[in-house]
């Protein structure tokens, strides 16, 4: 399978995991929780679509240079995932709910899980 076809059905996994927790924000008592993994799962799609970027362009190179932009990636990637946890923590403090917020951020494995899931199922069932 292609990897852009395939990062392009995880972020379409988050986002339709998202639609039960964008209908709870209209709901009394609970607006945050829905928000907050959305503030999160936001990150989360950025990450792994940046991840995604950044190994494709750094596998057409030699083992050292890939190894360097590999580690550079990772580092630089979640150093902005925190910087933008930290400045949301800091916007809604008091108001954000940090485990959907922390479920949020992890929204991409969460997706992965679930299309690994997904595949084992339709495997079993013979379903394609």
């Amino acid at each position: 399978m292609k990897s852009n076809k395939y990062v392009l059905r995880i972020v379409k996994i988050i986002l339709l995991t998202n639609i039960p927790l964008i209908i709870s924000i209209f709901t009394p008592n609970r607006e945050w929780v829905g928000i907050s993994y959305v503030l999160g799962s936001i990150a989360g799609v950025i990450g792994f679509v940046w991840h995604a970027f950044m190994l494709s362009g750094a596998l057409t190179m030699s083992e050292s240079v890939t190894k360097t932009r590999a580690i550079k990636g990772f580092y630089l990637r979640h150093a902005a995932i925190v910087l933008y946890a930290i400045i949301i923590a800091y916007l809604f403090r008091g108001r954000l709910n940090i485990i959907w917020f922390g479920l949020g951020l992890l929204s991409a494995q969460i997706a992965i899980y679930i299309d690994l899931a997904w595949g084992i199922v339709k495997k079993y069932l013979r379903i394609e």
